[in-house]
């Protein structure tokens, strides 16, 4: 059975963005690594808030989506991914 870590800062993103939207669904992209195939260890973490209304697929969710494009993760990797 896989094992999942959440990083601080992708919680924090989680939680603030089901409490700010009490009464809605909320959805978004988990953005992470799998730290060892074998045991399917898996480390999440970042979180991206996409929408809080629709659940289905519609066009907000494509478009953002779309710009949660797959990149490194890690500072060094964002800041030369943007130049």
């Amino acid at each position: 059975m896989p094992s999942y870590s959440l990083s601080p800062l992708a919680y924090l993103k989680l939680v603030l963005h089901a409490a700010a939207y009490p009464s809605s669904t909320v959805v978004g992209v988990l953005l992470g690594t799998v730290d060892d195939r074998s045991t399917g260890a898996v480390t999440v973490s970042d979180a991206v808030p996409l929408l809080h209304h629709w659940s289905e697929l519609s066009p907000a969710m494509e478009a953002g989506l779309a710009l949660v494009r797959p990149c490194p993760l890690g500072p060094s990797s964002r800041s030369s991914s943007t130049s």
